[in-house]
């Protein structure tokens, strides 16, 4: 099985990383813009999703209890972050990268701003990835940010991309909608950059985010079933 990486569909644009010679859900190096009320900046509009289904299966392993210092400056959206997005909010309050690239971002009105934040503090890009896409998700209206299309998890490859985009769009929701899906993806294989979902560190990461991985296995599953040309290698 190939090397993943997932990213984030930046204001419709697949933005950073070279693409390899196979497609992998490969983290996409854009700017955060959800949060910036840029009148320019065209959002796409995602599936809505039922904000109070938790996720399916048992508590993840080994994991810290939901943070008590809120990363979102507003109660409102603190609060929804809390209930239905707590391991990514978790894991993003307990590291200073992530924690001061989210507060920098929210406070921007430009995407000159965002990228300054980003560049300010890289090592926290993954970590607020998995929280800004939970978020979107399942706090959208709370932390005015707007919904993303499919869920907002992109692959490197145009052609696969658009392809699981047309053909697993309610299972790349489902995904970003899952909090430890999120948190597995962005702040576990991405952060630790991890060599493949199955080498040690990808099954670390799975044994650590196992509540998400029905929703991460479905999204594979389809990817590799629907778009078997496109997505080869996957």
């Amino acid at each position: 099985m190939g090397k993943f990486r997932y990213g984030i569909v930046s204001a419709g644009l697949l933005l950073g990383c070279a693409v390899p010679v196979s497609p992998t859900f490969q983290a996409q190096l854009g700017e955060v813009t959800v949060e910036v009320p840029d009148a320019g900046t065209v959002v796409d509009a995602g599936t809505p999703v039922d904000a109070g289904t938790p996720d399916a299966g048992p508590p993840d392993a080994g994991l810290p209890a939901c943070a008590a210092a809120a990363v979102d400056p507003t109660a409102a959206c603190a609060n929804c972050q809390a209930a239905d997005c707590c391991v990514t909010m978790s894991n993003c309050s307990n590291d200073p990268q992530c924690s001061s690239l989210y507060t920098c971002q929210r406070a921007c009105t430009s995407n000159a701003c965002l990228t300054n934040c980003r560049n300010q503090f890289p090592g926290g890009l993954w970590l607020a990835s998995g929280l800004i896409i939970c978020s979107s998700s399942r706090c959208s209206s709370a932390c005015a940010m707007p919904a993303r299309n499919c869920g907002g998890i992109g692959l490197t490859t145009a052609g696969c991309n658009t392809c699981v985009q047309q053909q697993c769009c309610a299972e790349s929701a489902a995904c970003a909608a899952t909090d430890s899906c999120d948190a597995f993806i962005y702040q576990c294989i991405d952060h630790k950059g991890c060599g493949s979902t199955t080498d040690a560190c990808g099954l670390a990461c799975r044994a650590t985010y196992d509540a998400g991985m029905p929703a991460f296995d479905a999204l594979q599953q389809c990817a590799l079933s629907k778009c078997p040309t496109e997505c080869a290698g996957l």
